[in-house]
């Protein structure tokens, strides 16, 4: 079984010739887009993971300390993104978009991000337990996500 790999590149959107440069392209491309983080809750509600961004060309950027690095927790009703190196310039354009969460028992009252509630048009539930988030805000901010029944 083959399986082919779209890229989508700056100049066109076919599928990729297999040339270096034009994936080369389509990488840096894709590079800019925002992030949809994915958790899965384990059966006690939590779950936890982390991030290292860096420019992808460069071999010694953890020597240098130009990389991004962002340990993320769920527990206790909420999701805690804690920045632990912010050393990589290229950060300040990317940002997150959505957060989904499965594993959820049932359908929280208020969502707050940092504080401030999330209005129910940014926010999904779905029966199955998953919860949609659309947000704005930079992948370099540290979150805080709680959720309240």
């Amino acid at each position: 079984m083959t399986e082919e790999i779209l890229w989508k590149s700056k100049t066109s959107n076919s599928k990729s010739t297999g040339f270096p440069g034009e994936i080369q392209d389509s990488i840096a491309s894709f590079r800019l887009n925002p992030f949809s983080l994915i958790i899965a809750l384990d059966e006690h509600g939590e779950a936890s993971g982390s991030l290292f961004w860096d420019d992808g060309d460069s071999i010694d950027s953890v020597e240098r300390g130009e990389y991004l690095y962002v340990e993320y927790k769920f527990s206790n009703r909420a999701l805690k993104a804690t920045v632990i190196k912010n050393g990589y310039n290229g950060i300040t354009t990317l940002a997150y978009s959505t957060i989904q969460i499965l594993g959820f028992t049932s359908k929280p009252n208020v969502i707050f991000m940092n504080g401030n509630t999330i209005p129910s048009n940014r926010m999904q539930y779905s029966s199955n337990g998953k919860i949609t988030l659309w947000i704005s805000a930079p992948l370099s901010q540290e979150l805080t996500i709680s959720f309240e029944y």
